[in-house]
């Protein structure tokens, strides 16, 4: 199962083992630092940035032995600087992060440093200096979390004193994952010898995965090894020699192994902390795990492993004490040995499609202080028979399951922190029960079939109470006007129930607020201490007002989604969180200019449709270079679409402008955007052509591209509760508006054109879109043929060319679209026979084709071959022949030769032709009857004919643009049936004067056709 987590959300730091090393050094308060190490520090104070003033106390005229941050010792009678910790304490606060060179040359005058920790400052995603492996003297050297990036130099290899390296990176799931940094090889760890602690989580070790086992079974000294999603995609079954004897802790979680387990582990004796989750691991668990009896944390979760054959040797490891086998498949019930692991104090079974009912016998797992049994198929009843041994369970979680919760309300036996029971069912009412546990802290009652009011003690039983999540159920009442009394209170997620009143207000460690599809009226709080706010949901009311100047001080806000209320008046142009990466304020009633977005570099969404919003699209877009989907449709905005769009948007997958007033032509520069899925610039007043380069969108080429966009966020102080953004949007395709979700997003790939003033062709380059499944190019004024390149676009669900100009035969690439389900060519100039073979066949609307009167063939009525009366004049022009018409290849000797018959009574013949082609006879008539009344002193001329016989350019008429009509070719009578070359046909000639309204013009004196436009 994929799981996405933002950079700065999920934090889901793994603490250093507690091996200490070497004793931390302590400040001296003898003689002080010599001048060469204060200047060395003053040199590096000034390549750096520091916002929060955290060296203020560096000062020339104080003894650096005193400033904040440096250790000194006194070694063989002086006093030397012997550690440099300036670690950003508060690691969530990037505003207290040093910035710029934290590595200056100046510090190697530091001869005796021997810890260097600069843990949670900010590289600037600069690379690792060469020279950090010339501190000859360290051995103890931490970057974790520094944003450095680029390769690791091996230089590192020199510091051979080196015993604890920790060089924890990033990890972005952003496209670009520019920041990551990355080895070339591991060789260089061979030569740290005598190394005990290595952490490299999330560091890219794909070039070294042929390597890495083979370079650390070489640092016999090494207590743990933390290597925690890296890239690895290779863990070799076997070993020659086991050379990590000293190894306790071994973390290789979250790579790609996909093998079964490697049979080296169990010679780990010593090992007493082993994580292997979500590895894609799968087979058996050997009973060769009895033999790691030192093993106290065991974590095989988020595999593919059998829990079913276990062995019940796993019982040997009598120090255990966390068992996770989440995610994974044991089948059945909870297994029998379990039972018998009686010092467990952690046990997670989540996700392994455990079945049956909720075993009494668990009650001898006495030691318990967290039970996860959530989401799986177990049915039947809990009570409090089954939890009554477990006096020391503080956290129990049993969520989705089709589990019964009925436990009396009198029943205190523990005193849980966590609980969460979402999807259970709990019955109507709030159960009274939860009002005796003084002590929670996590509280999950969502989808639990809740139907009544929140009760008075509700908010006055949880002193300690962190999360809330009541969502999900048909809650009614109202919330506190203020819950600012709730200090310990970070999360609330009450969304989809029936609640009413007002927005309340909120104590200042809220993080997240989620109160989205309720009846929530009035406005917003005009005044807010919850300055710490990250997520803000509160979409689907009825909330009106504006919004509030608060939202300026909100420096922490990652999301934001107020969309489908009635909120007023402009957004405040001060909302620039240099933290937001998720906006929505879709369908409301705000107005003015989209705010500068200057510092964005997280931004990933941002929706303001269906608002009233004015003005150009701002520049400062272009600074949120990780915009993935962009919607601003439905607004009053103006201006041409920006170029910068297509260079600095790279990683842009939806790209909505919509129902404005754009106008301009739309710049070919969009097609540099390989991630985009869907593009919709309908109902604007674009004009000029559709850029050829459209046809290099390669995300639309390949079906294997994906939307990055995240579908779950963790949150770190409370994992289990997890924040899932949806990221909807509604298309025009298949003839209808529909809807897509996050869920079905990834699968849509579409280009919405229509109703603009585009003119010329259809560009052929659209044909390598093979992955398109909806082009809408209706209401526009494109001319020239339908091209034959559709037959390239295999996946192509919706075809929309409507209310065009477009001309000549339906191509027959058409009926190989296999998938093609809706086809609009109405209201065109298209002729011929409709194509009925394959996936034609079974669009039988005559809808479609409405409109194109020279259109014949089912399911329009016209049929391909009629008998029509013609007038006699307008075809006798002499014995041998008429004219030919060229559209289904058929050519007409005379009318006689055709079986025409002479009505001399009447003045008419009867000639057999197709309706398409007796539909251009009278189209010719309608012209000319039109341009005789536009002036009778018009001169007729021959068409000139191209080289291209498909090409004619109308010199006769009023229209300048060239027609694709099928081609009529004309010839003096007792002549060849080809026409004669171009310069015969420019001969000026007059029309008679006499000639009948119903007749093409001709020559009199000559018998000759003259004008068939």
């Amino acid at each position: 199962m994929a799981r996405l987590y933002h950079p700065f959300l999920c934090l889901l730091v793994v603490l250093g083992a507690s091996i200490s090393f070497f004793p931390i050094a302590k400040a001296t308060t003898l003689a002080g630092c010599s001048k060469a190490e204060s200047d060395a520090l003053l040199t590096f104070k000034d390549g750096v940035i520091d916002p929060a003033n955290r060296l203020s106390s560096w000062q020339g005229q104080v003894d650096c032995c005193r400033w904040s941050g440096v250790v000194c010792q006194n070694i063989s009678s002086h006093v030397h600087v012997v550690e440099l910790n300036l670690e950003n304490d508060d690691y969530f606060n990037y505003q207290t992060a040093l910035l710029g060179q934290l590595l200056n040359p100046s510090l190697l005058s530091l001869t005796y440093l021997s810890r260097l920790n600069l843990t949670y400052n900010d590289f600037g995603g600069t690379q690792i200096p060469q020279f950090v492996g010339s501190f000859g003297s360290l051995r103890y050297l931490d970057l974790s979390w520094t944003n450095f990036g680029g390769t690791i130099p091996a230089q590192l290899g020199n510091l051979s004193t080196l015993l604890y390296l920790d060089l924890r990176s990033y990890w972005s799931y952003a496209a670009t994952n520019e920041l990551n940094t990355r080895v070339d090889s591991m060789e260089w760890l061979k030569q740290l010898a005598s190394l005990r602690y290595l952490d490299m989580n999330s560091v890219n070790l794909s070039a070294a995965s042929h390597e890495w086992l083979q370079a650390v079974n070489m640092l016999h000294s090494l207590e743990a090894l933390r290597l925690r999603n890296c890239d690895l995609s290779v863990v070799p079954s076997s070993l020659s020699f086991v050379n990590l004897t000293a190894l306790e802790i071994l973390d290789l979680a979250s790579n790609f192994f996909k093998s079964t387990l490697p049979t080296w582990l169990w010679e780990f004796n010593s090992l007493s902390y082993l994580d292997l989750e979500s590895n894609e691991f799968y087979g058996r668990v050997p009973a060769a795990i009895g033999n790691m009896t030192s093993l106290d944390t065991l974590i095989l979760g988020g595999n593919n492993l059998d829990g079913g054959t276990i062995s019940p040797s796993i019982t040997n490891l009598v120090h255990l004490n966390t068992f996770d086998f989440s995610y994974n498949n044991m089948s059945g019930g909870v297994p029998d040995w379990l039972m018998h692991m009686t010092n467990l104090t952690h046990l997670d079974l989540s996700f392994c499609s455990l079945n049956g009912p909720f075993p009494v016998e668990i009650g001898s797992l006495s030691n318990l202080a967290y039970l996860d049994l959530s989401s799986n198929s177990l049915q039947g009843s809990v009570s409090e028979l089954h939890l009554a041994n477990l006096t020391a369970l503080e956290t129990l979680y049993l969520s989705n399951n089709s589990l019964s919760i009925s436990i009396n309300e009198e029943w205190n036996a523990m005193q849980l922190k966590h609980i969460g029971l979402s999807s259970c069912n709990l019955g109507a009412h709030f159960p009274r029960w939860l009002q005796r546990q003084r002590l929670i802290v996590s509280l999950d009652l969502s989808n639990a079939s809740i139907e009544e009011a929140l009760p008075d003690w509700f908010w006055s039983s949880w002193p300690a109470l962190g999360a809330l999540d009541i969502s999900h159920n048909k809650i009614s009442g109202s919330l506190p006007e203020s819950l600012e009394g709730m200090e310990e209170l970070q999360i609330i997620m009450a969304s989809s129930n029936m609640l009413q009143g007002g927005v309340p207000n909120l104590p200042s460690w809220m993080r997240i607020l989620n109160l989205s599809n309720n009846e929530l009226s009035g406005s917003l709080p005009t005044t807010s201490a919850a300055e710490n706010l990250s997520f803000l949901l509160l979409a689907n009311n009825q909330i009106n007002g504006s919004m509030p100047s608060y939202f300026c001080n909100m420096t922490h806000l990652y999301y934001l989604d107020l969309s489908n209320n009635q909120i007023q008046g402009e957004i405040p142009p001060c909302l620039n969180s240099s933290m937001l990466f998720f906006v929505r304020l879709s369908n409301n009633n705000l107005s003015g200019w989209i705010p500068s977005f200057a510092v964005c570099q997280d931004l990933i969404y941002l929706n303001l449709n269906n608002n009233s919003l004015s003005g150009e699209l701002p520049p400062s877009l272009q600074n949120c270079s990780s915009l993935t989907v962009l919607d601003l449709g439905e607004n009053k905005l103006s201006g041409n679409i920006p170029i910068w769009i297509g260079v600095s948007l790279q990683v842009l997958a939806i790209l909505r402008l919509h129902s404005n007033t754009l106008s301009g032509s739309i710049p070919p520069q969009l097609a540099q955007l390989s991630n985009l899925h869907i593009v919709d610039l309908s109902n604007n007043q674009l004009s000029g052509l559709i850029p050829s380069s459209f046809g290099n969108f390669s995300a639309m080429v390949s079906i294997s591209k994906y939307i990055s966009v995240p579908n779950s966020i963790v949150i770190r102080s409370f994992p289990k509760f997890i924040l899932q953004p949806t990221v909807s949007i509604t298309l025009s395709a298949k003839g209808q508006e529909l809807g897509y979700s996050t869920s079905t997003l990834d699968l849509v790939k579409s280009i919405d054109l229509s109703s603009n003033d585009l003119t010329g062709k259809i560009p052929q380059e659209l044909g390598a879109l093979v992955a398109l499944q909806t082009l809408n190019l209706s209401r526009n004024k494109l001319q020239d043929r339908i091209p034959d390149m559709f037959a390239g676009i295999r996946y192509l669900e919706t075809l929309d060319l409507s209310f065009n100009n477009l001309s000549g035969v339906i191509p027959e690439s058409l009926s190989r679209l296999s998938m093609l389900n809706h086809l609009n060519l109405s209201y065109n100039n298209l002729s011929g026979r409709i194509p009925s073979s394959n996936q034609l066949q079974t669009l039988d609307d005559p809808y479609i084709y409405a409109g194109n009167a020279y259109l014949c063939g089912p399911p329009v009525s016209n049929n391909c071959s009629a008998t029509a009366v013609v007038d006699r004049e307008a075809m006798d022009y002499g014995s041998e022949l008429a004219f030919v018409v060229r559209v289904n290849q058929w050519r007409f000797p005379s009318c006689n030769q055709h079986g025409g018959k002479k009505i001399e009574d009447t003045g008419q013949i009867n000639v057999t032709m197709t309706a398409g082609e007796y539909e251009l006879f009278r189209e010719a008539k309608r012209r000319e009857a039109s341009e005789k009344q536009t002036t009778t002193s018009q001169l007729y001329k021959m068409p000139t004919v191209s080289k291209d016989p498909t090409h004619i350019l109308d010199r006769g008429s009023k229209r300048k643009q060239h027609e694709e009509l099928p081609p009529v070719f004309y010839r003096e009578p007792v002549s060849d049936y080809y026409h004669k070359g171009p310069d015969y046909y420019n001969k000026k000639e007059e029309p008679h004067a006499s000639m009948a309204e119903s007749s093409p013009p001709r020559d009199s004196k000559k018998g000759k056709a003259r004008s068939l436009e």
